[in-house]
């Protein structure tokens, strides 16, 4: 595991922590506000999906 995809890996924990509990028609679905534009967050995000039971919403 390289530094940068341990840094992403921790922002993304960090972002599902600092999450509130949705309601639960919002149960499955993540909402990520971020600013940042590299196309390898795409990636980051859709294996993130694959993985876990949660739909993530990139929003830039």
């Amino acid at each position: 595991m390289t530094f940068k995809t341990l840094v992403k890996s921790l922002a993304v924990a960090g972002v599902l922590l600092a999450q509130p509990f949705a309601a639960k028609a919002e149960e499955n679905t993540l909402n990520l506000y971020s600013a940042r534009h590299y196309s390898t967050d795409e990636a980051l995000y859709d294996n993130f999906t694959k993985k876990q039971a949660l739909q993530l919403n990139a929003w830039k």
